[in-house]
């Protein structure tokens, strides 16, 4: 097992340092940031002032059968291999317990998609008679238009949408420019 080098300095200061590390050094969201700290300081509850590849292991195992996508599963390893080797580099650990341990295979990560047939169902599911139907095509609609995410959607503002194009702020506040179809439109401009 892998001991802290000063076993009388809890883990929270290590990861304090940590998320200052990267936020400084990194230049990584303030959300990304957060959820790096929340997947840490979870796992670093269980395991006191030790840590092993076995304890890793079956942390990524619980967070799989307490149903979490296997992208967040992803992202829990990922925030462990940066802060166990920054705690490696830093002197803090003499040897990094992820080290060893193999990412998941990509085939696991993608996720599962719609048939064509579930597309054109959905499209034609809200009743467009009424004001709610209208605004729920045309959102459905921009999604499959454009794949932006929904969050991005969210913040989407009239202005944003043109004739051919919408400005969406992505993560991070970054400004991109997606097309968008005819089809998207009209409802949009149904809606409207």
């Amino acid at each position: 097992f892998l001991i802290l080098q000063n076993a009388g300095m809890h883990w929270e200061s290590y990861i304090r340092d940590f998320l200052s590390y990267i936020g400084a050094e990194k230049g990584l969201s303030l959300n990304t940031i957060e959820a790096y700290g929340r997947d840490i300081r979870r796992f670093c509850d269980g395991v006191k002032k030790k840590a092993t590849e076995g304890d890793i292991i079956s942390y990524l195992g619980t967070l799989k059968r307490e149903g979490y996508a296997s992208s967040s599963v992803y992202r829990n390893l990922m925030a462990l291999r940066v802060f166990f080797r920054f705690l490696r580099r830093e002197g803090y650990l003499d040897k990094d317990p992820t080290e060893l341990l193999d990412s998941p295979k990509m085939w696991q990560l993608i996720p599962e998609v719609l048939t064509t047939e579930e597309v054109e169902a959905l499209l034609e599911a809200p009743d467009i008679r009424g004001e709610e139907g209208m605004r729920d095509k045309a959102l459905l609609e921009t999604l499959y238009a454009t794949g932006i995410r929904a969050s991005e959607l969210c913040s989407l503002n009239i202005h944003d949408v043109g004739d051919k194009t919408v400005r969406v702020i992505g993560k991070g506040g970054k400004e991109r420019i997606v097309p968008i179809g005819e089809e998207a439109i009209a409802a949009i401009d149904n809606y409207l």
